[in-house]
């Protein structure tokens, strides 16, 4: 059974081969790279300190593979299981034993210096994998303040402070092991050096005892850090206030208790520590000399002023009163802020008219972050024309500002900062002196090619003595009113525009290269103030279109590559057909950067019409002209299509065929009623002839001229038709008795036969029947349909409608048959009520 099974599956595979092969060939032809081996896992997040594991499976024969962190080399590999190179912190080995298809690799005890990329090599055709690794670190999570107790229905504010984590830690709050709904609290962050700080403050009604859980986490982690304290809850029965007290650092802070009913003892903690006991009698049981309790007013013992002295940061946090017995305790809270220094750097300025003047104001030694504002001419200036960046010291924060203002007219620029228990902002000012301007340089944007030579010129107005020029970071050239050059470099030069025009000169920048790019500042010694140009140094590729010229037929959707390498930046690439623009809608550019050029690709789908030039032009600001390249396009028509005038031709031609039988048809009814009625006319001469002859031989015969003959399409008979022993009845009966004809003496070649009946009146009445016999053919029978009796010959003609009717043989009509014909069978006409008897011949 095993062996069959074995066979089968053997077979399956064979069979599957050659689709491998195929799908192989088909991926490499549509990619041109296999995947030949796997990294995985491609995205790694973990904890600071762990250790983290990367898996290479490599398909196919290997030899050696590198493993590098970042932008570092860490590890050599090889196949037979040897490390050439590592540190270790790094290891390497396969993922089991004999397997050599999978290669492990480990960082030991990772750190944040390890996040980024993690790319294994695999030497030879197999190309290399990427995978990413981040690395994060879980700090402390505490709410600030410890248990509580507080008065039902009161809003109870509870803070947690997440430290030292890397990314910003997440953060929740749980009530009773029940999430908190996420309204319910304001969670801020900010970084501290390498890490993120949280601070989520969370604001409950307090309905019932409860635990409050605050949770910190980062991805990394499988299960978050928490801190949690105990509310307790207890009816209202007396007041603190304020219950939120914001001070300056040595200042003194007051807080009242009104307590109402009976109480005998009440205590005062300050953060974790009780610093005052206090009794209904007046009494303070224990208490620090910077602490201090009494009644609000002599005799009211109802209410208590408790205050802190001479108040320092290490106050900052809960102030809780307690009131023994049921009363509860309540709880304030006290900030305590302090106010640092405020400095404008750089002093009074002197600028020129519309220069741009930056100034930075410096707020030192501040907690918390100070509000920073600036002040013109004791307006406040446009938040948008500023901005202010903090960083922590210590204990402290210190905050930058940098103003960027126009200068129009002199004035007093004055920088604030405060914090909320300051009453009145700290400040710096300067004194901004604007004087006209004084020198021009031109050009302020200049965009050029790399290589080639670039020219500013600044015009003086004025009495000026040195001028320095700056390109980047770097000052390049010092130039005098005399023209003398005291320092440069042999790639800058200066001189007047112009011989013994003191006021312009030149500045040139020989052979400039992109490390130029940036700012080029011109300085005039004095009160002339500086101005800056912009410098931008672009470099041209090239451009080629692939293929070369092309032959297509007609109408075909032709495609053009065109690619623009080694440029910067980014060329603008268009298409050109016979010198005329492509609309780009039939083209699509991309582009990629390439160490420090970029390269562009653009295709162009044309409908071949006409031969063409089609053209791809690549530029950039700085070309003059656009760089290009050419090819030429033939277009040779394609098979004619004879599908319409096929169409056309049958149509016309089925069109013609129709005529020409609906003519046909016409033709051939028009002969046979002419024929008909040639038949009809001798008919009738045949019988006028043989009435005239039977009146002279009257003697010879006993019958008379059948008087009640009418010829089809005949409603009467002409008089001279009729003889004198012959009468008709115009009232008489329709239908007259004819004699067997079939049962007569006959004999010849024709027979002319007479019959007379005796009607009840007394006439004779006479019917004259004419039988035609061609020689050769057996004697006519009179054959009835209902009996089948007709010969096969007889079954397959049919007799005209058109035929005389001469008689009736008993009680049947019989027709008579056109000389010649040659008919069988006869379909009787519609108004005879049974099937017609008659005669055939051949």
């Amino acid at each position: 059974m095993t062996s069959s099974t074995t066979d089968n599956n053997t077979s399956m595979t064979v069979s599957w081969k050659p689709w491998t092969a195929l799908f192989y060939i088909l991926f490499k032809c549509s990619t041109g790279v296999s995947q030949q081996f796997q990294l995985e896992p491609l995205n790694s997040t973990v904890l600071q300190g762990s250790d983290v594991r990367f898996n290479a499976t490599v398909e196919g024969d290997w030899r050696v593979m590198t493993w590098d962190v970042g932008d570092f080399q860490v590890l050599t590999f090889t196949v037979n299981g040897t490390i050439l190179r590592s540190s270790p912190r790094f290891s390497a080995g396969f993922c089991s034993a004999g397997d050599k298809t999978c290669v492990e690799f480990i960082i030991h005890s990772v750190t944040r210096k390890e996040t980024g990329p993690v790319e294994c090599t695999v030497q030879g055709e197999y190309g290399s994998k990427t995978a990413q690794l981040n690395v994060q670190e879980g700090g402390t999570v505490h709410i600030t303040g410890g248990d509580v107790t507080v008065v039902q229905d009161q809003l109870v504010e509870f803070q947690c402070v997440s430290a030292a984590w890397f990314p910003t830690p997440t953060v929740t709050w749980m009530q009773n092991d029940q999430a908190v709904d996420s309204s319910l609290y304001n969670t801020s962050s900010m970084a501290d050096a390498d890490f993120f700080n949280a601070t989520s403050v969370l604001k409950l009604q307090a309905v019932r005892n409860a635990t409050v859980e605050c949770r910190a986490t980062v991805p990394a982690l499988t299960n978050p850090q928490s801190s949690s304290v105990f509310m307790v809850v207890v009816s209202q029965q007396f007041q603190l206030e304020p219950l939120n007290s914001t001070v300056l650092q040595g200042s003194d802070v007051r807080f009242n208790a009104t307590v109402e009913g009976d109480w005998r003892v009440m205590t005062w903690d300050v953060g974790d520590f009780q610093v005052l006991t206090f009794t209904v009698n007046g009494t303070i049981l224990r208490s620090s000399p910077r602490f201090s309790a009494g009644f609000c007013s002599a005799g009211d013992k109802t209410c208590v002023e408790f205050i802190i002295h001479s108040v320092t940061r290490k106050e900052t946090g809960p102030v809780e009163c307690t009131v023994q017995g049921e009363y509860g305790s309540k709880t304030a809270q006290l900030n305590v802020q302090e106010g640092g220094t405020v400095h404008i750097t750089g002093g009074d300025v002197t600028v020129v008219q519309d220069q741009l003047v930056e100034f930075q104001c410096v707020s030192a030694a501040w907690f918390p972050t100070p509000t920073v504002t600036w002040m013109q001419n004791d307006q406040a200036v446009d938040s948008s024309l500023y901005n202010t960046s903090s960083m922590a010291d210590a204990d402290f924060f210190n905050a930058t500002s940098v103003l960027k203002l126009q200068a129009v007219r002199n004035a007093t620029v004055e920088c604030r900062a405060t914090v909320p228990a300051l009453t009145n902002p700290q400040s710096s000012s300067v004194f901004m002196v604007v004087v006209s301007q004084q020198f021009q340089l031109e050009p302020l944007n200049s965009t050029v090619l790399q290589g080639s030579d670039v020219r500013f010129n600044a015009t003086v107005e004025g009495d000026w003595r040195v001028m320095t020029w700056d390109v980047g970071d770097f000052q390049v050239l010092t130039f005098t009113v005399n023209g003398t050059i005291l320092r440069s470099s042999p790639r800058f030069s200066a001189g007047f525009c112009s011989a013994g025009d003191k006021t312009c000169v030149e500045f040139i920048i020989h052979s400039v290269t992109r490390k130029e790019t940036g700012p080029v500042e011109c300085t005039v010694q004095g009160e002339y103030g500086s101005k800056t140009a912009q410098l931008n140094v672009q470099e041209g590729g090239t451009v080629h279109i692939t293929g070369g010229d092309v032959t297509v037929v007609q109408d075909q959707l032709v495609e053009f590559q065109c690619v623009s390498a080694a440029w910067f930046p980014t060329p603008t690439v268009t298409w050109m057909q016979n010198d005329q623009a492509v609309d780009s809608s039939l083209y699509n550019t991309s582009s990629m950067a390439d160490a420090d050029f970029f390269n562009a690709t653009s295709v162009l789908k044309l409908q071949a019409v006409r031969n063409a030039t089609v053209e791809c032009r690549a530029t950039v600001p700085a070309l003059t002209n656009p760089q290009s390249s050419s090819v030429f396009m033939v277009v040779v028509p394609k098979p004619p299509d004879w599908t319409v005038l096929i169409a056309v031709v049958v149509s016309f031609g089925g069109l013609a065929l129709l005529v020409l039988l609906i003519l046909g048809i016409i033709f051939c009814y028009k002969r046979k009623k002419e024929k008909e009625s040639s038949y009809q006319d001798e008919m009738r001469r045949a019988r006028t002839q043989s009435q005239i002859s039977d009146a002279s031989a009257a003697g010879q015969r006993h019958g008379q001229v059948n008087a009640g003959y009418v010829v089809e399409g005949h409603t009467s008979v002409a008089p001279s038709e009729l003889t004198d022993s012959s009468v008709c009845q115009a009232n008489g009966p329709s239908n007259y008795e004819m004699p067997d004809i079939l049962n007569s003496n006959q004999g010849g070649n024709g027979y002319n036969s007479a019959y007379n009946t005796m009607d009840e009146s007394g006439y004779r009445k006479h019917r004259h029947v004419t039988i035609v016999k061609i020689t050769g053919i057996e004697e006519p029978k009179l054959v009835t349909k209902n009996d089948q009796q007709m010969s096969p010959r007889e079954k397959t003609k049919d007799l005209p409608v058109n035929l005389l009717a001469v008689g009736v043989v008993k009680g049947k009509m019989v027709y008579e048959l056109p000389p010649g014909m040659s008919y069988t069978t006869f379909h009787p006409p519609q108004n005879t009520s049974q099937i017609t008897q008659v005669w055939t011949y051949a």
